[in-house]
């Protein structure tokens, strides 16, 4: 029995551009997917395991983009940006929850 079966075609070259995670903050979860094919980021921020944003980061733009949002007890502010020279995406990210603040901090959540 082969190792290998599908039922629909598999673009390889395309697969193998993908790139995907996840890091957790507190009660915040960032999820990201690298397509190389596409030069973009997706990342998604969930708090507490309810979504509360999505946003497309262009890997040559280096301009931020920012999640912010709020659930019950807990609120996020997220700002994420590219860096082409380095090739990097890093993050600033603050999480509260009952007006403490659980993390604050910055760093590069991926690197291509």
């Amino acid at each position: 029995m082969s190792g290998q079966t599908t039922n629909y075609p598999v673009n390889i070259e395309q697969l193998s551009g993908q790139h995907g995670g996840s890091r957790e903050f507190g009660p915040l979860l960032l999820t990201y997917n690298l397509d190389l094919t596409q030069e973009r980021i997706t990342v998604t921020a969930k708090l507490a395991g309810v979504t509360i944003g999505t946003r497309v980061l262009e890997l040559m733009d280096p301009l931020p983009v920012e999640i912010n949002g709020a659930l019950g007890a807990g609120k996020t502010q997220i700002i994420l940006n590219s860096d082409p020279t380095n090739k990097t995406m890093n993050y600033n990210v603050d999480v509260e929850v009952f007006g403490s603040k659980v993390y604050a901090g910055k760093g590069i959540l991926l690197n291509w």
